[in-house]
């Protein structure tokens, strides 16, 4: 049943990640803005830029880290995917090419520091392209790294194709701003127009065949599988009840952030107090 499960959560969620919704997680790279402003937010137009971080001032990478990528890393035997993209006069054109770059540098995170990850794919623009675009890839990783490090206010259901329109007007938006009109459109353009052309069609969650024949089962499996099947029915109705209730509370008048915030603590802790349940139903209710 464990299995059926994942086979219905993959195919309802896949357009989702594919789109880069579910991205962000909370172990993902700290935001590191280009400029002076709040950190983790976008420099807003006009600020001052920031002095570069300090790896910077000593940019060249020891021949120690580039033998243990080519060695020892997750990238060890493999051709870098993507690329640095066309350069017209010196500059960058905007392609999906760098974005693929920047993940497949990307796959070293969690075994090298973000510091040395970056400074290691900067070197090698600073190597291949001219000065100017050399610097645009190290603007870029930068404000691809605040990207992926801001929090998204609103969690997209399957089930629900406006809150999944609602969910990928916020990430573009976000993109926009850490990015720039035409580098989001160049990394996630084609995703986004997929997905909004699926919601302009009708979104249908994809359904999974199922993977056991109840007809083919003895008298007690039939039970057992009829049991599972209530449970899942059970669990759902107290997501959706759950769901409702921080609804509610989040349209409440009368109650400030820290009241809402406490209020939906102890509705969780007295709805799920079996820790493991609880830390399911925060996954599926976004908390």
């Amino acid at each position: 049943m464990k299995a059926l499960r994942l086979g219905v959560a993959a195919a309802a969620l896949g357009a989702l990640l594919a789109a880069g919704l579910l991205w962000r997680t909370p172990g993902d790279a700290t935001a590191m803005p280009a400029s002076a402003a709040e950190p983790g937010r976008p420099p807003a137009a006009g600020q001052p830029v920031a002095d570069p971080p300090s790896w910077r001032a000593t940019l060249a990478v020891p021949p120690e880290f580039e033998r243990w990528v080519q060695e020892h890393s997750a990238l060890r035997g493999t051709t870098p995917d993507g690329g640095w993209g066309p350069v017209i006069d010196g500059r960058l054109v905007p392609s999906a090419a760098l974005r693929r770059r920047f993940d497949y540098a990307l796959q070293l995170d969690g075994q090298a520091p973000p510091e040395a990850i970056g400074a290691w794919v900067t070197e090698q623009a600073r190597r291949e392209l001219p000065a100017a675009a050399a610097a645009e890839v190290e603007r870029l990783w930068l404000a691809y790294q605040g990207l992926r490090a801001a929090p998204a206010s609103l969690a997209p259901r399957a089930d629900d194709p406006e809150s999944i329109a609602a969910a990928l007007d916020e990430r573009h938006a976000q993109r926009v701003q850490w990015l720039g009109e035409a580098w989001a459109r160049a990394f996630y353009g084609d995703e986004e127009a997929a997905l909004r052309a699926r919601l302009a069609a009708g979104w249908q969650t994809a359904r999974a065949e199922p993977l056991i024949d109840p007809g083919r089962l003895d008298a007690a499996a039939r039970q057992r599988l009829a049991d599972e099947l209530a449970a899942q029915a059970r669990w759902a109705e107290r997501i959706a009840a759950a769901r409702a209730e921080l609804d509610r509370l989040e349209h409440q008048p009368g109650l400030d952030e820290a009241q809402r915030s406490l209020a939906a603590e102890q509705l969780l802790a007295t709805e799920f107090a079996d820790g493991r349940e609880r830390l399911r139903a925060r996954g599926l209710l976004g908390r």
